[in-house]
Formats: structure tokens, C-alpha cells, sequence
């Protein structure tokens, strides 16, 4: 059973964690105590990767082979691949987390045993473990990789660097690039790393050959995390034996989420990066970490405006699914857990061209789902088993019928066919997304102006103290002696230019951003209700 159980319908319980059979939780103690451990292993970790060697260059990726020998092996082979075997996993391995390193080499050990073609991973920024985890690929057949290396990570730490996103590939990669996210949570939330790390949307394409399509077009992806609690009980919240089972969203989700509008344009972007950049002769994947539940504003805009890309895991599977705050996942709080969800996909769209006439199917092959599961990889970490991360992953495998495989293709016809998209639906949707960005642009011009009033007052009490130390209406002693005027003056100043650069450049190019956004959803949402993104 994937999801660790059955929700009611329109209901989201709140479960309390309980380790499976053979995964233990890591020992309980008092808040002082845990701030403490946590406090001492961010120390024991900084000082390992700063004073201790570490690598200053990531593994090497092979060349891919000629265009011809990848045709002729693939004919060799009956006409290219059959099967792609996808996994996407959010590893949990910042430097600040728990058990980092052994908890990746349990996933390296996955990664050995060579069950997958493309692996995508995220919250993986630390060269130690990115190169482990390369090797590891390596010894299961993923010989190809790429690193999207954008973003400084944690400013103060020396080897964290990227956007954390990782792939591994069977297939060679012939193609790369990237697009960061105009938006992307705020500088001076370092707690929170999401600026730092260059969130964006990364492409790679895989070559497959034969009828099969030219390729496979991978997309992958984190979008902004959510920090924050589940909003507060509305009028008419609902509890069963004390037990919350369901909550309504606040008409302004800026009221309990402040990234909501960050998250919105993000998936916007990524949907429209998609759109513009996928070989429609080829597979497509996209893969990752999208902090949206799948019937989301968001999901549904992501899928429908990225090529109507289908959903693997609920193709096959109506189970909860759930990958973060699972009940079953040892990292889950064995208290206060927040509502489980799923998170986390692997979406897909078969070649919409065919590879010789350019009609669609021109091959007489199909692709489909032949199985999608939530993966719970386990490690061992000081002498217990434990989860690899605080997520679950997602692994699917796309099977694909070559021209005159009766078997395959019989059984590729008995697999049920998505349902149509409702364009009454996408459109709600897209504009659904649109108004939270519209909040958004008006929550960054109000923090814009804010912080220009609060740097005009900093200024205006800088002005009075120094015409007062001109009048010499400061006397030595008393409210405010001497020795703090300096410093106090220099603290003023300093405050009123980090307001200015905050609210004339940081909060500026945040509402701009979200205007242009803004702008083109609202294009997009015309389009779709005049029938020019049919499809």
C-alpha cells in the first residue's frame, strides 16, 4: 500500500507517525536538549568540510557516442529502448540535516544495485555527497550526468553551492540547460536558503534512438519551499474525535504562507519553460519536488500547461501516495506533524510528432505506464535502519511498444487512457494561480514601501542627531553618553541603506518580476478561453 492509508474523500487526516516494522525513530528528547544536538552536529559538520579534504572538483562525464552508434545499437536491440525506469527523490542532504552522510550512502547503495535509467534528485548541494552519489550511479549502470551548479547554496559554507538538483542517467545526455525562476524567496531569509539556491527549472536530453523517439526530454525541478504551519481553523472546521480531517484555504493565502505567490509564478514558469523547449518527437519527463498537492491550483496548471503531461503514480495507483509528512516515514514529527501529502511526481507526455513522417504515431509505437510506486529507501545510521529522507520517492516505469509487438501492443491498449482535461477546469486553475500572484504583487509593493518609510525615518533620526551634535544640544552625559552616539549613528546608517537596497532593489525587482508574471498568465488565460491552447 503506498501513502500509509486511505483518506477520506475531500478530507486530509492528520496521522501520527509510527515506524514500520525493521525503521526505527531516532531517540526523543526535551526542546533545549534537541537545539542543543542540533547546534553541536551543524558545528561537527562545518568544521568537517572545512578542515578536512574535500573534493574541489566534481567527477568527470563521459562524452556521449556518435548519433550513428546509438541508431545502430539501438537496432542491434530490436530498435532502441522498451522501457525507461524513472526515480525522483528529494534526499534531504543540506549540510544542516541530520545524519547526512550516512543517510546518502544508503541511498548509494539503492543507486549500485542499477534498477533505474534516470534518476532525479533535490536538496543535494554538498560535492562529498554529489560526488558518492555520481559514483555510486556509476556502479549501477548511470554512467551519464549533470549537475545543475547555479547558486551559492549556503553563503558561508565553502562547498555547498547549486540548486541542488542532480540527474543520472543509463542514456548518454545531449543537451543541457537551465532557467532560474524570476522569483525566488528573499535574501535576508537566510534561514530559509531558497534565494541562495537559484531555484529554476533544468533540462537534459537523453538519447535514445530508434522508433522510439529521437530522445527523452528530462525536466527537473524544486519549487519554493513552504514554511509555515497549516492555516489557522476557519469558521466551520471540522474535527472528528478531536482529530483535525480537513481545512479550508484562507481567501488570501499570503496570511499563513508568504511565499504562495513565489510558488504560483514559479509553476507558471515551469510550465511554459516546458512548453517552449520539449522536442515534441521525444519523450518527456518532468520529475521532482513541486511543494504542491496534486489537485492544486498549481499541479493542475504545471500539467495542463506544460503539454497536458499525465501523472504516472495516479495512472496505476489510488492510494494516498503521500511523500512528505508520511505517517510511516520516521523523520515525520511523532507530534504536530503536519497533514501528509503528495508532493512529489514524475509527469509524463508521450512524443506528440512521430519520428519519420511527422504524424503523430508515425511510428506505430506507444508508450505507457506499465507500474508507479512510492519508494521508501531505508540506511542504516548509527546501528538503526532509517529512511533516506524526510521525503518518499517516486519511481515509474514507461514501457514502450515497438511496431508489430502484438503482445505489447495489446497490452499497451488494455491500459486505461487518462480522462480528457477539462478546459473549464485549467482555465479556473491558471486563474486561480493568477490571483495569489496578484496578491503577491501587492504584498512586495507594500513591504517596497515600508521599507522606504522606515529608511526615511532612520535618516530623519540621523539628521537630528547630528544637527543636535552641531548645537552641541547632546550633552556628555545622561540619555545618551558619548561613547554610543558613534556607534548608534553608524548602526542608523546602516540600517537606512539596508532598507533602501532592500525596498528599491530587492522588493522592486520582486513586484516587477511578478508583474510581467502577472502579465503573461493573464495572456495565457485569454488564449485558453479563446481556444489557441487547445490540445
Amino acid at each position: 500500500e503506498d501513502g500509509g492509508g486511505a483518506a477520506s474523500a475531500g478530507a486530509t487526516r492528520v496521522h501520527l507517525a509510527a515506524a514500520p516494522a525493521g525503521v526505527t525513530r531516532a531517540p526523543e528528547h526535551g526542546a533545549l536538549v534537541n537545539a542543543a544536538m542540533v547546534v553541536a552536529r551543524i558545528l561537527r559538520r562545518f568544521a568537517k568540510d572545512h578542515f578536512s579534504p574535500v573534493p574541489r572538483d566534481f567527477a568527470q562525464n563521459p562524452a556521449p557516442p556518435s548519433a550513428d552508434s546509438i541508431e545502430a545499437a539501438a537496432m542491434a536491440q530490436g530498435g532502441g529502448a522498451s522501457r525507461v525506469r524513472v526515480l525522483t527523490q528529494n534526499t534531504w542532504a543540506l549540510p544542516i540535516f541530520p545524519d547526512v552522510q550516512e543517510r546518502v550512502a544508503g541511498f548509494c547503495a539503492v543507486l549500485a544495485r542499477g534498477e533505474w535509467d534516470v534518476v532525479i534528485m533535490q536538496e543535494l548541494a554538498m560535492k562529498r555527497e554529489i560526488n558518492a552519489i555520481i559514483e555510486a550511479g556509476k556502479r549501477g549502470g548511470l554512467v551519464y550526468h549533470h549537475h545543475f551548479i547555479q547558486g551559492v547554496g549556503f553563503p558561508i559554507w565553502l562547498d555547498v553551492m547549486g540548486t541542488g538538483l542532480l540527474v543520472l542517467s543509463r542514456f548518454p545526455i545531449v543537451d543541457a540547460m537551465y532557467r532560474r525562476y524570476s522569483v525566488n524567496g528573499f535574501p535576508h531569509k537566510i534561514e530559509h536558503s531558497d534565494f541562495f539556491g537559484a531555484k529554476g527549472i533544468g533540462m537534459v536530453r537523453l538519447a535514445l534512438g530508434g522508433p522510439a523517439g529521437r530522445g527523452l526530454d528530462v525536466y527537473c525541478t524544486h519549487l519554493h519551499a513552504r514554511y509555515c504551519d497549516p492555516p489557522p481553523p476557519p469558521k466551520g472546521y471540522v474535527t472528528r474525535d478531536g482529530v483535525r480531517v480537513t481545512w479550508n484555504e484562507s481567501k488570501n493565502p499570503l496570511s499563513y504562507d508568504e511565499y504562495a505567490s513565489h510558488r504560483a509564478a514559479q509553476a507558471f514558469e515551469a510550465a511554459k519553460f516546458i512548453a517552449a523547449t520539449r522536442d515534441p518527437r521525444n519523450l518527456c519527463v518532468l520529475a521532482g519536488d513541486l511543494n504542491m498537492p496534486e489537485k492544486s491550483a498549481g499541479a493542475t496548471m504545471v500539467r495542463r500547461l506544460a503539454g497536458r503531461l499525465r501523472d504516472s503514480f495516479r495512472e496505476v495507483s489510488d492510494a494516498d501516495g503521500f511523500t512528505i509528512d508520511a505517517p510511516d516515514n520516521v523523520h515525520t514529527p511523532a507530534v504536530g506533524a503536519e497533514p501528509p501529502q503528495r508532493i512529489d511526481y514524475v509527469l509524463w507526455s508521450p512524443p506528440t510528432l512521430g519520428t519519420s513522417s511527422g504524424s503523430p504515431r508515425a511510428s506505430g509505437g506507444r508508450w505507457w505506464v506499465e507500474s508507479s510506486e512510492v519508494c521508501r529507501f531505508v540506511a542504516d545510521v548509527k546501528g538503526r535502519r532509517t529512511h533516506v529522507s524526510d521525503h518518499f520517492g517516486v519511481g515509474t516505469e514507461l514501457r514502450y511498444a515497438k511496431p508489430g509487438d502484438g503482445v505489447a501492443l495489446a497490452q499497451a491498449r488494455r491500459r486505461p487512457r487518462p480522462p480528457p482535461s477539462d478546459d473549464a477546469v485549467d482555465i479556473a486553475a491558471v486563474q486561480e494561480a493568477c490571483r495569489v500572484v496578484e496578491l503577491g504583487v501587492a504584498d512586495a509593493a507594500a513591504r517596497q514601501y515600508k521599507r522606504q518609510m522606515r529608511a526615511l525615518v532612520a535618516v530623519g533620526l540621523l539628521l537630528v542627531m547630528l544637527w543636535a551634535l552641531h548645537i552641541d544640544a547632546l550633552p556628555d552625559s545622561g540619555l545618551l553618553p558619548a561613547l554610543l552616539r558613534g556607534p548608534l549613528m553608524v548602526l542608523l546608517a546602516a540600517y537606512a541603506v539596508g532598507e533602501l537596497i532592500m525596498g528599491q532593489y530587492f522588493n522592486k525587482d520582486e513586484r516587477f518580476a511578478m508583474q510581467e508574471v502577472l502579465a503573461e498568465m493573464r495572456i495565457t488565460v485569454n488564449a485558453m478561453r479563446s481556444g489557441w491552447l487547445r490540445g
